[in-house]
């Protein structure tokens, strides 16, 4: 294609016997446009683990341990350089994405399949978000219990200089 090319000149210059620089010659030949990515991509180019975390927005300790558990698999290059694909790019955008909605790895793992399985049933994914759902309310659940309490507590402690205090009454007592 190519719109994916341009025309670049190299210009060769020498100094002369009298001091004088002239051009020697000038060689036109076809390279690359500008939009390196753009290129790169087209042909498959793999990318390494700082290319990938920047596009993924994940550090790269994080995309080590997401393959130390075998959520992603890059390939290898001859030196043993992770060679990171387009593919792996998506995969790690969802995962910080899935992690970011406070998915568990095990949650993750069951959607990366499902999200990779063309052939898969929404059922089985809402299955996954709705059990997701559930901890989360219980859990907003519990926090607003605990406000209460501490509410409560806070509103029944004087905060002058008595030593009575029923917010450390009630941290002794044996009740929850």
């Amino acid at each position: 294609v190519l719109s994916d090319f341009r025309t670049v000149a190299f210009a060769c210059f020498g100094r002369r016997r009298d001091g004088d620089v002239e051009c020697v010659c000038v060689v036109e030949c076809v390279a690359p446009s500008l939009d390196r990515t753009k290129y790169l991509r087209k042909r498959g180019r793999r990318m390494n683990i700082g290319e990938v975390a920047k596009r993924a927005g994940l550090p790269p300790k994080t995309i080590r341990y997401y393959e130390d558990i075998g959520l992603i698999k890059p390939l290898r290059d001859t030196n043993g350089y992770r060679a990171f694909r387009e593919t792996d790019v998506h995969k790690l955008a969802f995962l910080g994405r899935s992690r970011a909605l406070g998915f568990t790895i095990e949650d993750c793992r069951n959607l990366l399949a499902l999200w990779e399985d063309k052939a898969r049933a929404s059922g089985d994914v809402r299955s996954i978000a709705k059990e997701h759902l559930t901890e989360i309310e219980s859990k907003i659940a519990n926090l607003q219990s605990m406000r209460d309490t501490l509410s409560e507590l806070v509103r029944e402690c004087a905060g002058d200089g008595r030593p009575d205090c029923p917010i450390l009454n009630d941290l002794q007592s044996n009740k929850r």
